[in-house]
């Protein structure tokens, strides 16, 4: 796990690397997601472990596993009509999960 790195999910959705020492752009990447508006009542929500950015998409009724490492979505999870909040439980004990 990189731990001296940040992932921030924009409203645009890209997702950007930022240095946590240096607050420099490490990369960025866009396209995976729609752009969210600004006055949308649920955003999506991203949590980030060592391998995966877990992303809800409200309107869809999903959460999205990502790569971190090579930014495409790896998996989508049907959850519920509208998921607004997730948090990881657990650990990552292998590739796929």
């Amino acid at each position: 796990m990189d731990n001296s790195r940040i992932i921030v999910l924009t409203h645009s959705s890209d997702m950007v690397y930022k240095g946590i020492f240096t607050g420099s752009t490490i990369k960025s990447n866009s396209g995976l997601l729609p752009a969210t508006a600004k006055d949308e009542k649920q955003k999506p929500q991203m949590v980030v472990s060592g391998k995966f950015a877990y992303i809800t998409q409200p309107k869809l009724g999903e959460i999205l596993m990502v790569n971190t490492n090579n930014p495409s979505i790896q998996q989508r999870f049907k959850v519920s009509p509208t998921p607004y909040r997730i948090t990881i439980m657990g650990y990552e004990n292998n590739k796929v999960h």
